[in-house]
């Protein structure tokens, strides 16, 4: 206890105040989205095992959390629900084999069952003004890396989570099929997925197997430190040792950058906006050069009107935005050109918190 102690009071701490962005309150339904029912008498240690967060037992609140396999690559991001006989996971369902078949894998003798239960339930998100302004810090790992050290969230109404991965994202509900989420004297917009697609990109977060490669992506260069997909105080897991290893003594180089998408010769937007877009859109993981050099390329994860998402090398002052025109490197079309935005909610080190 007195190493983490110790490291946690000499490196330096982000803080940061955050209110919602301006977005009318609104819900959608999440695309793509399975659900999990992992029960049992060994559940809670069964999951405890596996994933990057701790995983406790109702009356907690739902969590974001990350499944990785044994090289510490990101299989799939999810957020775990506790309720009165175990768990409820929320998972990408476009990955083969599926969460289920990955988990079955780690069974062996333990007390547990996975029940899908996807037929029961929809996934929805609220955002624009379901959260109040939340505070949030970061520890600086010594590489880059951002260690979440924010307040536990209470219990919530079940099945459901604060989404802490960037703010203004608001709240993760599972409603029974055929239902909608409850107004709680709130009411709120019902608006189609798309629209919560592009609040997502719009914020810089990172969502399911596209945009965080299944078996592919690494858990820094998606954000999911910064996003508190992982816990570096948790006990052992699968992925664990690179995972931990690289937040001690490696350099996070990369991160998901949202970017706005534009054709060479147009003045780029002055800020990330949304647009109608008349041309076809570069796929996912087109490569992007990156300039001054030979070797270093990004990668385009998504794109959407004139919005996308960017796998794109740091800057290396901490301080810059980031905001130098780029081109997507796609044969059919080489006239697509990118500039990236840095959210504005990303911290910045500060030096000085680390003297206090």
């Amino acid at each position: 206890m007195y190493r983490v102690h110790r490291f946690i009071h000499s490196t330096p701490l982000c803080r940061t105040y955050f209110t919602t962005p301006p977005v009318a309150p609104s819900a959608a339904i999440v695309p793509h989205r399975s659900v999990l029912k992992v029960s049992g008498s060994d559940a809670n240690e069964f999951l405890n095992g596996l994933t990057t967060r701790k995983v406790i037992p109702k009356p907690n609140a739902g969590i974001y959390s990350v499944f990785l396999h044994a090289q510490g690559r990101v299989l799939f991001d999810t957020f775990i629900y506790p309720i009165e006989d175990g768990f409820l996971v929320e998972y990408d369902s476009r990955p083969t084999p599926s969460l289920r078949d990955m988990l079955r894998r780690f069974v062996l003798r333990s007390r547990v069952k996975l029940t899908e239960v996807s037929d029961q339930w929809s996934v929805y998100q609220l955002f624009g003004g379901y959260e109040p302004p939340i505070k949030r810090e970061w520890q600086w790992g010594p590489g880059g890396a951002l260690e979440p050290v924010w307040e536990v969230d209470p219990p919530t109404e079940f099945p459901s989570a604060v989404d802490r991965r960037a703010p203004g994202m608001g709240r993760r509900w599972l409603i029974p099929q055929g239902e909608k989420p409850p107004m709680k004297g709130q009411p709120y917009l019902n608006v189609d997925s798309m629209s919560y697609t592009l609040h997502r990109i719009m914020t810089g977060v990172p969502e399911g197997a596209v945009e965080i490669p299944h078996g592919q992506a690494l858990p820094f260069d998606h954000n999911l430190d910064m996003m508190g997909g992982i816990d570096f105080r948790k006990g052992c897991y699968v992925g664990q040792e690179l995972t931990v290893r690289t937040y001690h003594t490696g350099v996070v180089r990369k991160r998901v950058w949202p970017v706005s998408i534009y054709r060479a010769g147009e003045e780029p937007p002055s800020t990330l906006m949304i647009g109608p877009q008349e041309h076809t859109l570069p796929p996912t993981q087109s490569a992007i050069p990156i300039p001054g050099s030979a070797r270093s390329k990004g990668r385009l994860l998504c794109a959407y009107q004139n919005v996308g998402l960017a796998v794109l090398p740091l800057p290396k002052d901490d301080k810059s935005t980031g905001e130098v025109e780029m081109a997507i490197d796609w044969a059919e079309d080489k006239d697509w050109r990118i500039m990236p935005r840095r959210p504005s909610w990303w911290p910045l080190r500060e030096e000085s918190a680390g003297a206090a």
